[in-house]
């Protein structure tokens, strides 16, 4: 995994994904999105995959649906 990535913390990453959705379905849905991929991601970890970084799955999931 690519460790120079500049990843945005939690609160970074809401900022800008509020500053481009326009719909509240849609954030509503990745918000939900994201809380569930984390989660599963926390449980990955604690089953031997530690090299999960939650905040990249946080960011990622997020913004999956980013533009519609």
């Amino acid at each position: 995994m690519k460790k120079d990535l500049k990843i945005p913390d939690k609160e970074g990453c809401i900022k800008i994904f509020r500053k481009f959705v326009l719909f509240s379905n849609v954030e509503r849905h990745c918000v939900s999105v994201a809380s569930f991929a984390v989660y599963l991601a926390e449980k990955m970890k604690d089953n031997g995959f530690s090299d999960i970084d939650l905040d990249i799955v946080f960011a990622v999931s997020l913004f999956h649906d980013l533009g519609k």
